[in-house]
C-alpha cells in the first residue's frame, strides 16, 4: 500500500493565529477600575496617638446591605452632603459658630487664615461584605463637598474660584496649597466585622 505524504504549510497557520490574536485584542474592551488617588501621610516617629473628641469626628457607616448611616442615622447621599457641609462649615469664616463641630483655628503655617482644626476627621466604617461601588460614591460625595467648600474659601480669601486656580496651577500654586490646607480631606477607613 502506498502512502502519500501530505505537507502542511505551518506558515499560513501562524498567520491565521496571529490575525485571530489581533482581532481579539482589538475587539475586547477592558473595564477600567474605579478608585481615588490619595497621598499617604509620611511616617512620623515619636508622635503618640491622641484621643480625638467625638465632636471632631464625622461618622459614616456602610453595612453589609450597602445601607448608609451618617452620624448614627439612616441617610442617603444628598443628606450625607448636607451633613458634611455642616461638619466642615460650622465655626468656619463663612459659617455660624457652634460647639458641636470642629473649630476653625488660625493656621500655624498660614497665620492669616483660619483652617479646620487638625483633629477633625471623617471616619468611614464599612462592613466586610460592603460592595466597592457605594464606598466609591461616598468618596465622590466627600470630594464634591470639599471642592465646593474650597471654591467658597477661594472667593472669600482671594476673590476667585478654586476651579480658576486649578486651571492656572503653575502661577497659583501657593493659593491652591493654602486652600487644601484650610479644607483638607482627612479620612480614616476601617472595616467592621
Amino acid at each position: 500500500m502506498n502512502r502519500k505524504n501530505f505537507d502542511l504549510n505551518a506558515g499560513s497557520m501562524a498567520d491565521i493565529a496571529f490575525l485571530l490574536l489581533i482581532f481579539f485584542l482589538v475587539s475586547t474592551t477592558i473595564e477600567k477600575d474605579k478608585g481615588y488617588l490619595r497621598n499617604l501621610p509620611a511616617k512620623v516617629e515619636g508622635i503618640k496617638n491622641r484621643a480625638v473628641p467625638d465632636k471632631d469626628v464625622f461618622f459614616i457607616h456602610l453595612n453589609n446591605d450597602n445601607q448608609l448611616m451618617v452620624e448614627g442615622s439612616a441617610s442617603d447621599h444628598e443628606m450625607l452632603k448636607q451633613e458634611l457641609r455642616k461638619f466642615y462649615l460650622s465655626n468656619s469664616p463663612m459659617g455660624k459658630a457652634s460647639n458641636l463641630h470642629p473649630s476653625w483655628i488660625n493656621s500655624e503655617k498660614y497665620p492669616n487664615y483660619l483652617c479646620l482644626d487638625s483633629s477633625a476627621v471623617i471616619k468611614i466604617d464599612a462592613e466586610l461584605k460592603t460592595e466597592y461601588g457605594p464606598y466609591v460614591e461616598i468618596q465622590s460625595d466627600i470630594q464634591e463637598v470639599v471642592h465646593e467648600i474650597r471654591n467658597e474659601l477661594a472667593f472669600h480669601y482671594f476673590g476667585t474660584s478654586y476651579d480658576y486656580l486649578i486651571e492656572h496651577k503653575e502661577k497659583e500654586y501657593e493659593k491652591i496649597h493654602i486652600l487644601k490646607s484650610l479644607a483638607p480631606i482627612r479620612i480614616i477607613d476601617s472595616k467592621v466585622d
